[in-house]
């Protein structure tokens, strides 16, 4: 090769930092780049000579026994060997790492060269110990907050069981595996896991999250050897790789404890504000009162009326159909104003002597057909009336996908049949009649809203809070209980119901939370 090409070579690989270095062994004569030179913190050497023991001399004392051995298996004419020690500079003492592709060769003569490929990629390496300690920081950091992780390199719950998984070594233990130092596991072993009525609910979740936004959390339970039934919250992402395909990444955690807590509190506040009406009976008592004089007094009256008629039976056969008329009414009105005052002790021993929760998983699209089910068969007459023109058109909307919530099944179907039977006071006489029945999933998945809308003439501004109050009504015969008691209990489960004025009527919506919901990855 030319001696201009051989010079152009040797600039070109100085400037991407990889020099070449040849030194005869039985004279220890070295000939290398001249920037190697200065990379030791050395002054380049005439002609860019200079003796292999100054190279030798620069390798760190703690790396040359490796370095030694390394070039002690080398063998002439054979395979080039690929090592990395740490060298000294000369001038600063500073530490540098070289990686060296080295080999034993021979010349024309028979004299033994030892030729190498040097390197400097110590920024490399502190770049690769910087991401290591990041990681490492991170597992500790996930690992004190009592979560484990997963990463699968094919998102799709779907498919086949075998799909390899990476593990974090506590999520093997959250399952009650023996720990795989590879950190290999598969699908199968976390569906082994999933309790059986929750896998469907976990995969249509997770299909959600893959045909949206990529993002999802969940709860469910698993069923770990020894341990009984657990519960896991997770979050994760499904993740759009540049070659098209997909890879799935998140966090886990098991809130057995958790939710434990969640169940006694909520059995607690449930218990609490069943305390809480029986300490306010003294002072319903008053209001009870005043409810009960109407209904009292007026039989009082009615039976006084009646007995006033039986002494004064006419003696003229013509008066005895009217007298007999009049005594009958009297008697009939008495008898109303019972079942009225009946209706009243009823309705308030109802709100005040509850039974204890029993919660359950109930499906949301149920919940919302059953309700209405059952307000179609208290008022017949409204919604399959003898004229059409008078009926009242009642609509679910609930898609079969919303899953389940946990809940107290009977007093969730009392909310919504209480809302529905006020909506349907509202559009009586009303041009248009027609209450909807509405749920959805809000909150990124995490909880459901159920909506009862009306076509009637809405809410009046700033009533939000008062319609909500216990014993303010608007009905004839009414305690004004019915928004009250629906508060209560909603949020004896963890939510909140509020009011809406609408264009053309009003809405009564009502969110509670999902614990047992969104989908998790294995």
């Amino acid at each position: 090769m030319p001696t201009e090409h051989l010079q152009r070579l040797r600039r070109a690989l100085d400037e991407a930092t990889i020099w070449l270095v040849d030194a005869e062994l039985e004279t220890g004569r070295l000939v290398a780049s001249p920037d190697l030179f200065a990379v030791l913190g050395l002054q380049p050497p005439p002609n860019g000579q200079s003796t292999l023991a100054v190279l030798q001399q620069r390798i760190h004392p703690e790396d040359r026994a490796q370095a030694d051995s390394v070039t002690a298996a080398l063998r002439p004419e054979g395979p080039s060997l690929l090592t990395a020690h740490r060298v000294v500079r000369a001038d600063d003492g500073a530490v540098r790492w070289m990686r060296i592709s080295q080999a034993l060769r021979l010349d024309g003569a028979g004299r033994r060269h030892w030729v190498a490929v040097m390197w400097d990629f110590t920024e490399h390496r502190r770049r690769d110990n910087e991401l290591v300690a990041s990681e490492e920081r991170l597992r500790l950091a996930v690992a004190a907050g009592g979560f484990a992780t997963w990463d699968a390199v094919r998102s799709n719950f779907a498919g086949d069981d075998n799909d390899a998984v990476i593990w974090s070594h506590n999520y093997f233990a959250m399952l009650g595996y023996e720990v795989e130092p590879s950190g290999r596991a598969s699908r199968a072993m976390w569906r082994k896991r999933v309790h059986p009525d929750d896998m469907a609910r976990v995969l249509q979740a997770w299909e959600r999250a893959e045909n949206g936004d990529g993002t999802f959390s969940a709860k469910y339970r698993v069923r770990v050897p020894d341990q009984g039934e657990r519960w896991i919250e997770a979050h994760g992402r499904v993740l759009r790789m540049p070659d098209g395909g997909r890879r799935s990444v998140g966090l886990v955690r098991d809130i057995t404890a958790q939710y434990d807590a969640e169940l006694r509190l909520r059995s607690l506040q449930g218990r609490a504000m069943r305390t809480s009406r029986l300490n306010a009976v003294g002072a319903m008592a008053a209001s009870l009162a005043h409810e009960l004089n109407q209904p009292l007094g007026a039989i009082a009256n009615y039976n006084a009326a009646a007995m006033m008629m039986l002494r004064q039976h006419p003696t003229d056969p013509a008066a005895t159909e009217a007298w007999l008329e009049n005594v009958q009414a009297a008697l009939r009105h008495a008898s109303e104003q019972t079942r009225r005052a009946a209706d009243i002790v009823r309705r308030l021993r109802d709100s005040v002597f509850a039974s204890e929760p029993n919660l359950s998983t109930v499906p949301v699209q149920a919940l919302v057909e059953e309700a209405c089910a059952v307000a179609r068969a208290s008022m017949p007459a409204v919604f399959e009336p003898a004229t059409p023109a008078a009926r009242v058109e009642l609509v679910a909307s609930a898609a079969a996908d919303l899953g389940e919530v946990f809940v107290e099944h009977a007093q969730l179907q009392q909310v919504l049949v209480n809302l529905i039977l006020n909506a349907v006071e509202a559009v009586r006489g009303r041009p248009v009649r027609r209450v909807q029945v509405t749920a959805l999933r809000v909150e990124d998945g995490r909880a459901v809203r159920f909506s009862v809308a009306d076509s009637g003439p809405g809410f009046e501004k700033g009533s939000s809070e008062r319609l909500f109050e216990a014993f303010l009504t608007g009905k004839p015969a009414g305690m004004g209980l019915g928004l009250a008691i629906c508060r209560t209990i909603v949020e004896s489960h963890g939510g909140r119901i509020w009011i809406e004025p609408e264009a053309s009527g009003g809405v009564v919506h009502f969110v509670l939370p999902d614990p047992g919901m969104e989908p998790a990855a294995g």
